[in-house]
């Protein structure tokens, strides 16, 4: 008996879309992926992606020179004003004798997901086009677009973002919130980094997640593209009066260098080269989805679980959904079998994505101090961490393909025994 050859709607061509249409196809299903926008490129800042994703896209032939990524071997945390390292705010995030911790700019990673998304060398490949899902039937498997056409398939993936159409489809509370916490974010090559206070910042930053701290304020830089790229982004807690007119990109720098003057010197000179500069307001979902699977549809990255930033998961979560994927749904041979391939994925990703996405406004070395904030009901005292290196573990140890391998060989056993 062959498996079945499913057809497969994903909804969105971002990152967590273009890997899921990469695995789905390697799997021997037919995938169709739905996107609103040109697929000229991704939005152009940084990712960091920890082993626990890593792994995952080196299981299909992700190249990452391709992809011009940049190792990270560390997350260290920094007084803004001072540069002093802060104690105990060190952790190492490579893994030695396996997967690397890596950064990217996010076109470079969408480049290289494409190529793998439309040229399967294992049989049929994805096939991408361009077209805007307004409404989804999640019972009958229907996607309707703008233009009046309709799809139909045995499964629909959203991976359309925080604002979800498939996730509406759901008939489920919108809990999507903006956080009181906004975010200039800029890009700066490096080759214009080459004077003195740049120098002292590349060396200080190479190859590290760098978090730079003062106040209600905190400056994360890390690189990519190959070193030649950094990436600035400046976040801050805005009093509670503040209004946020729409800033053109010069307006934009200007309120940033007003908001971070007190930073040390190096890091001002560092944003002062800075080009195209925007601000945004964070969101998030501050309780989990009651459900990532509902009739033929399933939920991965930000539509399943958007987060902070702090923690540098938020992509790495994406992909570990992926992963998932790409062990359950091989070698289907019924719709039943389908049904249950579902419930697995949301078994193995659930309570997984739930508790980082908990942990995800966590500074590396202040566990302790949040926990003891947030109270024994919060999910970070079910993990018994309390330190940055425990967290560390905890985040990028997890083999979200060896869990979901487990997860099925039990469902086997399980029916053999009926």
């Amino acid at each position: 008996m062959e498996p079945l050859k499913l057809n497969v709607i994903v909804v969105g061509a971002g990152i967590a879309g273009l890997s899921a249409a990469v695995v789905m196809s390697r799997a021997g299903h037919n995938v169709t992926v739905f996107e609103k926008s040109p697929f000229k490129h991704e939005a152009g800042f940084m990712i960091i992606m920890g082993w626990n994703a890593t792994r995952v896209l080196e299981s299909f032939d992700f190249d990452f020179s391709k992809a011009r990524s940049v190792d990270s071997n560390f997350i260290e945390t920094c007084d803004g004003a001072t540069l002093e390292k802060k104690p105990g705010m060190t952790t190492r995030i490579n893994d030695v004798e396996g997967s690397q911790t890596r950064t990217f700019y996010r076109p470079d990673i969408h480049t290289e997901l494409k190529r793998l998304a439309i040229n399967n060398p294992g049989g049929a490949s994805a096939t991408l086009l361009l077209g805007q899902v307004v409404l989804v039937d999640i019972e009958l498997g229907i996607v309707y677009l703008a233009d009046g056409s309709s799809h139909s398939g045995n499964l629909i993936i959203g991976a359309d973002g925080e604002r979800s159409v498939v996730k509406a489809a759901f008939n489920e509370p919108d809990t999507l919130r903006k956080a009181r916490y906004r975010i200039f974010r800029c890009l700066v090559p490096t080759e214009r980094l080459l004077d003195e206070p740049g120098r002292a910042m590349l060396s200080m930053t190479r190859n590290t997640f760098s978090i730079f701290t003062k106040d209600n304020k905190t400056l994360f830089w890390f690189e990519g593209r190959d070193g030649l790229l950094q990436d600035l982004e400046a976040g801050y807690v805005p009093d509670e009066d503040d209004k946020f007119p729409e800033l053109d990109p010069k307006e934009a720098k200007t309120k940033m260098l007003r908001i971070f003057k007190d930073y040390h010197p190096n890091i001002i000179s560092s944003l002062q080269k800075a080009g195209r500069v925007s601000e945004w307001t964070l969101s998030y979902f501050p309780t989990p989805h009651p459900h990532l699977i509902s009739h033929r549809a399933l939920l991965i990255g930000d539509a399943a679980h958007s987060m902070f930033p702090t923690t540098g998961q938020g992509g790495s979560q994406t992909i570990e959904d992926v992963g998932a994927l790409s062990v359950l749904f091989r070698d289907i041979f019924t719709l039943s079998a389908l049904e249950e391939r579902m419930r697995l994925y949301e078994g193995v990703r659930k309570e997984r994505a739930a508790t980082v996405m908990s942990m995800s406004g966590i500074v590396f070395g202040r566990e302790v101090e949040f926990a003891e904030k947030r109270g024994k009901g919060h999910p970070i005292w079910r993990t018994g961490i309390g330190s940055g290196e425990e967290h560390v573990r905890f985040l990028y140890d997890y083999d979200v393909m060896g869990e979901s391998r487990k997860l099925l060989e039990e469902e086997t056993r399980a029916r053999a025994r009926l």
